[in-house]
């Protein structure tokens, strides 16, 4: 979903109240920095999405951020279901 042309528009109605979305950055330093950024602004997500790059979740402990992330992949599958229709088989 992150790799779409509307990527953050499709990240930020599917994720809304649970997961920030981090602008694309290349990984490195920069990367972190704007994650901490956008976190500092809203620190009640369970987690972020880093557009091109994926989800990160967050949690009191491991298992808490392992159940963060299964309900945020949750929601992306869901949708994905959702919008998914039929193809035509390939001739």
């Amino acid at each position: 979903m992150t790799n779409q042309p509307d990527g953050r528009a499709l990240s930020e109605a599917l994720f809304a109240g649970q997961a920030s979305v981090v602008p694309y950055t290349m990984s490195g330093f920069a990367l972190a920095q704007r994650a901490a950024q956008v976190f500092e602004t809203a620190a009640d997500s369970i987690g972020l999405v880093l557009l091109h790059h994926g989800l990160v979740s967050f949690g009191e402990d491991a298992r808490g951020a392992y159940d963060n992330m299964v309900a945020l992949i949750t929601l992306a599958e869901n949708r994905l279901a959702e919008g998914r229709q039929e193809q035509p088989p390939a001739k």
